[in-house]
C-alpha cells in the first residue's frame, strides 16, 4: 500500500509538474507570436493577454498525451537515478504489478483532462475568440469570414458567442429573376422565439447588368438557415477548441451543406482517441525506461521525451493533408499516432523479453 502510493505520488507530481512548464513555456510563445503578428483594430496588447490566457487550457489540452509521456519519464527516470526501482523490485513487486501502479497517476490526469477539456475548454475558448474577434473587428478590414449557406454567400464581419453578428453581407443569384441580390445588415440576432432575424437589412438588386436597385433599408427580415448559434460562432473561430459533440454536429452540418467537413470530422476521432493515445505513450516510455534508458541520466530521458512529443505532435499536423491526398478514412489517419506509438513500445518490449 505504502508503496503504490508513493508510485502513484511520483506520477501524478510528475505529470504535474510537466503540465505546467510547458504550459509557461506556451504561454509565452503564444502571447510573443500574437503581439508580434495579430494586434490590429481594437485588438491590441491587453486584449491579446487576455486571448491567449483564456485559450492556453486549450492548447494544453490538445498537447496533453505528450505532456504525460514526458511525465510519465521523468517520474521514472528520477527513480531511476535514486535506485528506487531496484529498491522497489527487491520488495518482491514483480515489473508488470509495478508498471499496473504506475498507470494510476496518469489515469487519474487523464480523467481530470477530459472532464475539464470536454466542459471548461470549450467555453474558456468561446470567450477568448470572441473578444478577439470583436476587439479585432472595430476599425479593422483584415478579419472576417465568408460563408456558403445554401445558395448564398455570406461575409460576417465578427460573431459573439452567442451567435450574433456585428454585421456582414450577403451575395445571392435569383434564377427566378435573373437578378444579383446584395443585402447589407447591421446585425444578426436571435429573437425570443429562438429564431434569427436581420437587423438594419438593406437590399439591392442587379438585373442583366443594369444599374444596381434600392430595394430597402433598415428592415428587420427572419433568416432561414439551419446554423445554431454554437455553429455560427465558430465559423469565424475555426481554431476554437470544440466538445467531441459539437465537432460532431459541425461535420454533419458541413456535409449537409455539400461543404468540405474532412478537418472537423479527423478532430472528431482525434478526439475520441486521444485517451488511447495516451495509454500508447505512457506505454512507450515505461519501456524505454525498463529498456534502452534504464541506465540514461533524467536530463536525457527528458530529452528523449521532448523529441518524441516533438515528433508525434508533427506526425499528427501532417496526418490532415495526408488523409486528404490520399483519400485516407478520417478514423484511420487519427489512429495513425496511435499504432505507431503502440508498435513501437510493443518492440522494445519484445527485444527486452528476448
Amino acid at each position: 500500500m505504502i508503496l503504490s502510493k508513493y508510485i502513484f505520488k511520483s506520477m501524478f507530481m510528475a505529470i504535474f509538474v510537466t503540465l505546467v512548464a510547458i504550459g509557461l513555456i506556451d504561454y509565452v510563445m503564444a502571447l510573443l507570436n500574437e503581439l508580434n503578428y495579430r494586434l490590429d483594430g481594437a485588438y491590441q496588447a491587453q486584449q491579446a493577454f487576455w486571448f491567449i490566457t483564456l485559450t492556453t487550457p486549450g492548447r494544453l489540452y490538445a498537447f496533453f498525451p505528450y505532456i504525460c509521456l514526458i511525465g510519465v519519464l521523468f517520474a521514472f527516470g528520477t527513480m531511476a537515478d535514486h535506485r528506487e526501482l531496484v529498491i522497489i523490485e527487491s520488495t518482491g513487486l514483480s515489473k508488470g504489478k509495478i508498471i499496473a501502479r504506475t498507470l494510476y497517476g496518469p489515469i487519474v490526469w487523464l480523467i481530470l483532462a477530459f472532464g475539464i477539456g470536454e466542459s471548461l475548454v470549450p467555453k474558456l475558448d468561446q470567450q477568448g475568440y470572441e473578444l478577439r474577434n470583436v476587439a479585432a473587428a472595430q476599425g479593422s478590414t483584415q478579419y472576417g469570414v465568408w460563408h456558403r449557406d445554401q445558395d448564398t454567400y455570406y461575409f460576417f464581419k465578427a460573431v459573439k458567442k452567442d451567435g450574433s453578428v456585428a454585421a456582414g453581407f450577403s451575395v445571392k443569384y435569383d434564377t427566378l429573376t435573373d437578378a444579383m441580390i446584395y443585402d447589407s445588415f447591421d446585425a444578426i440576432s436571435l429573437t425570443d422565439a429562438g429564431d434569427w432575424q436581420f437587423n438594419g437589412l438593406a437590399r439591392y438588386t442587379n438585373q442583366s447588368g443594369a444599374a444596381w436597385q434600392n430595394e430597402f433599408s433598415g428592415q428587420s427580415e427572419p433568416w432561414d438557415t439551419s446554423l445554431t448559434p454554437d455553429l455560427l460562432w465558430l465559423l469565424t473561430s475555426p481554431d476554437a477548441k470544440l466538445s467531441v459533440f459539437k465537432l460532431f454536429e459541425y461535420s454533419n452540418y458541413l456535409s449537409a451543406q455539400q461543404l468540405s467537413d474532412d478537418n472537423f470530422r479527423l478532430q472528431f476521432w482525434q478526439r475520441v482517441l486521444q485517451p488511447v493515445l495516451s495509454l500508447a505513450l505512457i506505454w512507450l516510455a515505461i519501456t524505454f525506461i525498463f529498456g534502452p534508458l534504464r541506465q540514461s541520466s533524467t536530463g536525457a530521458r527528458i530529452f528523449i521525451g521532448l523529441m518524441l512529443a516533438i515528433s508525434f505532435n508533427l506526425i499528427q499536423s501532417l496526418i490532415a493533408p495526408l488523409a486528404s491526398t490520399i483519400n485516407l478514412p478520417e478514423f484511420f489517419a487519427a489512429a495513425i499516432p496511435v499504432a505507431l506509438a503502440a508498435s513501437i513500445a510493443l518492440v522494445l518490449q519484445f527485444k527486452k523479453a528476448l
